[in-house]
């Protein structure tokens, strides 16, 4: 099964469902802006050319594309606003509170003086112990996962790339499945897990 839906992803693209992350890139406004205006050159061209029936709809068709985009422009703005008041709680959620992670990595470090700080490099609270390590002058390896190369898979690969490492300890601030699986996986090959609330 699994080798057939990779086969299907391979022939077809695959892309993340809207629920879920999207590691391509976006494209720069210029690039953007160029690629509608020629497409809207390329559309003008074909069916304004004379001696065709098309040409007498040229200015209907050429409204309809003008309609069109404007269109989903409104749906996408729709949808911002809809989920901005979740993006603003969410990255509140994330930011957390930076004292409590500063807290726990000097507690940590009583212990483990010579302590190297690993961390998977993202937001929220990854950036917080960045910032300890960095005021602190403690050593970290930032362990990112890889999009490209593993697709959906990337953030749990990167969990193995972490624990891989053999940490003496894990700190578990709360976050989703993905730090879940990260503390399962510590405590499944004995390595301590202090989970912070």
């Amino acid at each position: 099964m699994t080798a057939h839906v990779c086969e299907q992803a391979k022939l077809y693209g695959a892309t993340p469902e809207r629920d879920e992350f999207d590691p391509r890139e976006t494209w720069e406004r210029e690039t953007a802006i160029g690629a509608v205006t020629e497409a809207f050159s390329v559309l003008a061209d074909g069916i304004g050319m004379t001696g065709f029936q098309l040409a007498d709809e040229a200015s209907s068709l050429l409204w309809g594309f003008v309609n069109t985009l404007d269109a989903q422009i409104r749906r996408l703005e729709r949808s911002i606003d809809r989920i901005s008041p979740e993006l603003r709680d969410l990255q509140k959620e994330q930011d957390g509170d930076p004292d409590a992670v500063f807290r726990k990595l000097d507690g940590a470090r009583k212990k483990y003086p010579d302590m190297v700080l690993v961390h998977g490099g993202g937001p929220g609270v990854e950036k917080f112990a960045a910032r300890w390590a960095e005021a602190r002058g403690v050593h970290q390896v930032v362990c990112r996962p890889d999009w490209n190369t593993h697709g959906k898979a990337a953030p749990f690969r990167r969990n193995d790339d972490l624990l891989n490492l053999l940490p003496k300890g894990l700190i578990l601030f709360p976050g989703s499945g993905i730090t879940a699986n990260l503390g399962d996986k510590a405590e499944s090959v004995g390595i301590p897990v202090l989970r912070c609330q």
